[in-house]
C-alpha cells in the first residue's frame, strides 16, 4: 500500500527517531526506502537493526548529491517508487501518531480519486512539540476551497502522493525546474491544482524538526533567493504576492536581520518573471545581493546565535527552575505551558509587550528576583532576538530559554 522514502545524511540519531516512528505504526503494509546520501557517520551500521525487517531497505548513493530533492529524484529515476502511495520524509522529521498510516489507509479506501493526502503539521524544537491544527474538508479539490481554507492548506504537511500522480507530473525534477544549484523548495499550489481530489486527515500530524543546523541553508543569500524565487515562479498567477511574502516576511525570515530591500527585489523579479530566461536573471540578482549583504547577515546572526541556549543548556535550565514566566502570547503558549507544567514547573504569568491586559518585559525585569526562568515562546528568530535584547540577560542576570536553539556547529564563517 505505502512506500516511505527517507533521505538522510549524517544524522543517524534523528534518522533512528524517524524510523522508530514508522516501526510503531499500527498499520503494517508499508515499505521503507532509506536513501543515504553518502553519510560518513554510523548511519550504515545503525540501520542494520531495521533492515532485519524485510520492509526496510537501505540504499546508499554512489556519490553525494548534496540536496534532499536530488536524492528523492534519484529514487524516482531508478524506478524505486512502485507502491500505490508514497510518503516523502526527511531524516529529522517523524510521524507523531502511531495511527498515522492506519488512519490514512482508512480514508484512501473510501475513494479511488485521491492523488494527494494532507495532514496537520507540528514542529519539534529539541523535544518541545508545538503546532496549530485548523480543519479542512475531508475531501476536496483546490478550487473547492475559499481563500481562508487555501491559507490553512498552506500550513498543512503535504508529503504523501499517489505514486502514479507523482511519476506523471515529475515535479521532483530539480534540474527541469532550474534548481540544481540550490536547496529544493516545492511549490505545492501547482501540485494541488493538478490533483483530482485531495484528502485531509484530521488529528494526524507530521512533525518537522526545527534542528539548529537546518537554519544554515537559509542563511545563504544566494540559496535562499534562488530557491524561493523559483518556488514563486512555479505559481506565475500569484508570482508577485508569493515572492513579496518570501522576501519581506519579518516574523519568520532569517534575512530579516538585514534591511536589504526585499520589496525592491520582488518588484524587479516580477518584471523578469515573464521572460523565458527568468532563472538566469534570478541567479544574477541572487549573486549581487549575496555579495552586498551576506557578511552583514552573518555578523548579526552570529550575535543572535550566541545569545541562544543549546538543547543541553535549555534542559538544564528547565530542570533547575521552579517559577517560570512565558514571554509572548502566541498560538503555542498554552502548549509550552503544558509541557513545563508536566515537568512540575509553575507558570507565574505570561508577558506580551503588544497586547493589552498582559504584563510586559518591564514587569519581568522588576520581578526578576522571584523568577527562575523566562521562556520565550516565539518561533521567529528576529522576534526572539528583539525579546532577548529587551531583557538583556547578561546585564540583568536572567536565565532565558527559547524555542529556537543554538547552532553549536555554526561559527559565523560558512563559506557557502
Amino acid at each position: 500500500m505505502f512506500q516511505i522514502a527517507i533521505t538522510t545524511y549524517n544524522r543517524s540519531k534523528l534518522l533512528k527517531r524517524c524510523l522508530d516512528s514508522i516501526k510503531i505504526q499500527t498499520f503494517s503494509d508499508y515499505e521503507v526506502l532509506i536513501l543515504d546520501d553518502c553519510s560518513n557517520d554510523d548511519t550504515q551500521d545503525m540501520v542494520k537493526e531495521y533492515t532485519k525487517d524485510s520492509r526496510f531497505r537501505y540504499i546508499r548513493m554512489e556519490k553525494n548529491l548534496g540536496f534532499g530533492d536530488k536524492v528523492f529524484q534519484f529514487g524516482q529515476d531508478m524506478g524505486l517508487y512502485n507502491r500505490e502511495f508514497i510518503l516523502l520524509v526527511c531524516d529529522d522529521d517523524y510521524l507523531y501518531n502511531k495511527e498515522h498510516l492506519q488512519r490514512t489507509y482508512e480514508v484512501l479506501q473510501r475513494r479511488d480519486d485521491i492523488d494527494f493526502v494532507v495532514v496537520d503539521q507540528m514542529f519539534d524544537y529539541g523535544g518541545i512539540v508545538v503546532g496549530k491544527c485548523d480543519e479542512l474538508p475531508c475531501y476536496f479539490s483546490y478550487d473547492d476551497l475559499n481563500v481562508e481554507q487555501k491559507l490553512v492548506l498552506d500550513k498543512k504537511a503535504s508529503l504523501m502522493y499517489r505514486t502514479k500522480f507523482l511519476l506523471k507530473h515529475s515535479f521532483l525534477n530539480a534540474k527541469e525546474q532550474g534548481k540544481s544549484d540550490t536547496c529544493f523548495e516545492c511549490s505545492y499550489v501547482n501540485t494541488y491544482k493538478l490533483t483530482r481530489k485531495m484528502a485531509y486527515i484530521s488529528n494526524v500530524a507530521y512533525v518537522f524538526s526545527c534542528t539548529p543546523d537546518a537554519r544554515r541553508k537559509y542563511l545563504d543569500f544566494y540559496n535562499w533567493i534562488v530557491s524561493t524565487g523559483m518556488t514563486a515562479y512555479a505559481d506565475k498567477e500569484n508570482f508577485y504576492k508569493r515572492v513579496l511574502a518570501s522576501y519581506t516576511e519579518r516574523s519568520m525570515c532569517l534575512n530579516a536581520f538585514c534591511n536589504w530591500g526585499g520589496e525592491g527585489l520582488a518588484k524587479a523579479l516580477t518584471y523578469f518573471s515573464s521572460f523565458d530566461d527568468y532563472p538566469k536573471y534570478l541567479r544574477e540578482f541572487a549573486r549581487i545581493y549575496k555579495e552586498k549583504f551576506q557578511n552583514e547577515l552573518y555578523e548579526k546572526y552570529y550575535i543572535f546565535n550566541e545569545m541562544l541556549m543549546s538543547n543541553e543548556e535549555r534542559q538544564s535550565a528547565i530542570l533547575n527552575s521552579k517559577n517560570v514566566v512565558l514571554y509572548g502570547d502566541t498560538s503555542w503558549t498554552n502548549q509550552i505551558a503544558n509541557y513545563l507544567e508536566n515537568l512540575g514547573k509553575q507558570i507565574m504569568f505570561v508577558a506580551d509587550d503588544n497586547k493589552s491586559n498582559f504584563k510586559t518585559y518591564k514587569d519581568i525585569l522588576s520581578e526578576k528576583d522571584s523568577i527562575d526562568l523566562v521562556f520565550i515562546t516565539s518561533g521567529s528568530p528576529l522576534i526572539t532576538y528583539e525579546m532577548l535584547q529587551k531583557l538583556n540577560p547578561k546585564e540583568n542576570k536572567i536565565s532565558i530559554a527559547t524555542l529556537i536553539l543554538k547552532d553549536t556547529g555554526w561559527k559565523g564563517n560558512m563559506n557557502v
